[in-house]
């Protein structure tokens, strides 16, 4: 049977539904799961319903660049990028706690100017400092471990040659 909910209570009906099925659920299985359980149109399902079946509400919504979205898409699958060859290479160990340069990147584009500073008190492996170079901004970082900022340098190649 279905019910009449609002987009803000989808989410306990599609776990009914993936758990009915067994605990799991394909990507393609989500709208599927969403149709059999809930009166919501399938026009907003498509478009608000993530994979891991999170709702992106209002917030999912291109605006046409007036404000950003409350929502960064950013994808954190780095495991073998330059950072990660260069600092195993130099015998350093690796940040554990990286993200992606999209994050930052939001920011400093958000909340900056070229030529502004932008500090970085927990520097880690310096994805933001390398994020504010590109964009033209001056950086300072802090960080308590030493390797990790020997490794974070692994990031400015001509810095190092020089």
């Amino acid at each position: 049977m279905k019910r009449k909910v609002s987009q803000s209570q989808l989410i306990l009906p599609l776990l009914d539904a993936i758990e009915e099925r067994g605990g799991a659920a394909k990507a393609r299985d989500i709208n599927d799961l969403l149709a059999e359980k809930v009166d919501f149109p399938a026009e907003e399902r498509t478009a608000r319903i993530t994979v891991s079946g999170h709702s992106y509400g209002a917030f999912g919504n291109d605006n046409g660049g007036a404000i950003p979205g409350n929502l960064i898409v950013a994808a954190n699958t780095e495991s073998n990028s330059d950072y990660i060859r260069s600092v195993k290479a130099a015998g350093l160990p690796v940040h554990p706690a990286r993200f992606p340069a999209a994050l930052p990147e939001m920011f400093i584009k958000f909340l900056t100017r070229p030529k502004d500073l932008v500090f970085e008190p927990f520097g880690g492996s310096l994805t933001t400092a390398a994020v504010a170079e590109a964009l033209d901004r001056r950086w300072i970082a802090s960080e308590c471990m030493l390797e990790y900022l020997k490794g974070g340098q692994m990031r400015f190649p001509s810095a190092l040659a020089a």
